[in-house]
């Protein structure tokens, strides 16, 4: 039913943990990643529900030269693999390597090639672009779900719904001046708030003299008013 449906995941800071200082520690390997409790619970929530569960991460540790495009696979198959022996399933990973300044002086060699301007690297929207096309999913119907208001930014440039968790970053990057449209706890506490917003189908106002309601309320009793939604927003 929700198959068109994508939960975007970033990964530093929303799915394991990171040093909460004002500039993100990406983990480059995963003796070092550790995830954050009921991660695995609010991953199988979201599979229930049947839409897919997609990470997308900026990686820029590759065009620091602090590890390879190889290492960042290797360490996301090790991931995919722990959440899938919780019972959880990761759809899809995709990740940015690349970084857009070129004059950093300790730049290694064999890193120059990730010091690009991409369309891929967040706030841009090219990995969910990407994933749009190669999963056909329907990103106005899709969910952002992050740590920092890059992951916020990103998520209004494509026109999705987002959620910033207060967990890593917690929003205090300040990067972007941006609101999400939720703030949840934790991937798990957006999990249930993305469920009850994709399966709540009605909301009943009932109560009072419905002046609030008026002209409406002048023909029909507040009471038995009913209004269909595709989804009625609950804030966690």
């Amino acid at each position: 039913m929700y198959n068109k449906i994508a939960v975007f995941l970033d990964r530093d800071g929303t799915i394991n943990k990171i040093e909460e200082t004002e500039t993100p520690k990406f983990v480059t390997s995963y003796n070092k990643f550790e995830f954050y409790e009921d991660v695995a619970n609010a991953i199988k929530i979201l599979n229930r529900l049947g839409v897919k569960v997609i990470v997308t991460t900026n990686q820029p540790s590759v065009a620091h030269g602090l590890c390879t495009e190889e290492d960042v696979k290797e360490l996301h198959r090790s991931m995919i693999r722990d959440l899938k022996n919780s019972g959880a399933t990761i759809d899809a990973v995709y990740f940015c390597p690349h970084h857009p300044e070129i004059h950093h002086k300790d730049i290694p060699a064999h890193a120059m090639k990730y010091r690009d301007d991409c369309d891929c690297r967040k706030p841009k929207i090219g990995m969910l672009k990407l994933a749009e096309a190669e999963l056909a999913l329907d990103i106005s119907k899709s969910f952002v779900i992050g740590d920092r208001t890059v992951d916020i930014q990103s998520g209004k440039n494509a026109g999705c719904k987002t959620v910033l968790v207060k967990t890593g970053m917690a929003g205090n990057d300040k990067k972007y001046d941006v609101s999400p449209d939720f703030v949840c706890n934790n991937l798990l506490e957006a999990a249930k708030l993305i469920e009850r917003n994709l399966t709540t189908k009605a909301v009943i106002l009932a109560g009072g003299r419905g002046e609030r309601l008026k002209p409406l309320t002048d023909t029909m009793p507040k009471p038995m008013m009913i209004q269909l939604l595709p989804a009625i927003w609950v804030l966690c």
